[in-house]
Formats: structure tokens, sequence, C-alpha cells
């Protein structure tokens, strides 16, 4: 079956995301990197990214505490 799927005719898009315009989900997968497996949802924005989901908001150029 899987030889099936590779025979076929394929069109592939791909999209790249720079940094600065992806602060909130570069810094939860930063932050996510020390955490054990599994579902966790966040009732209010961890501390660690509050500054980047701030400089989102109000358009400041990316600059993580992580680099």
């Amino acid at each position: 079956m899987n030889h099936q799927r590779a025979a076929r005719d394929w069109h592939v898009n791909v999209m790249f995301t720079p940094r600065t315009v992806n602060m909130v989900p570069d810094s939860m997968a930063i932050l996510g990197r020390n955490v054990h497996l599994g579902l966790r949802i966040y009732d209010v924005p961890p501390k660690i990214i509050e500054m980047e989901i701030l400089q989102n908001s109000v358009g400041v150029k990316y600059r993580s505490c992580y680099d």
C-alpha cells in the first residue's frame, strides 16, 4: 500500500514563517522542551512568555529571552 502512495502525483507547498512574526508559538515550543509529554492547558499564559505576548500585540520585533 505504501508504494501506491509514493507513486501518486504529489503537489507540495512549503511555507516558512520567520521568528519575527511567530514569537509566542516559538517561545511556547522552547518552553515545552522542559515539560513531560501530554496535553497541557494554560488558563493564563506562563510568566516566561508574557513579554513575548505583549511585544507581539504591539508589533515589536522578535527578541527571545532564550537566544
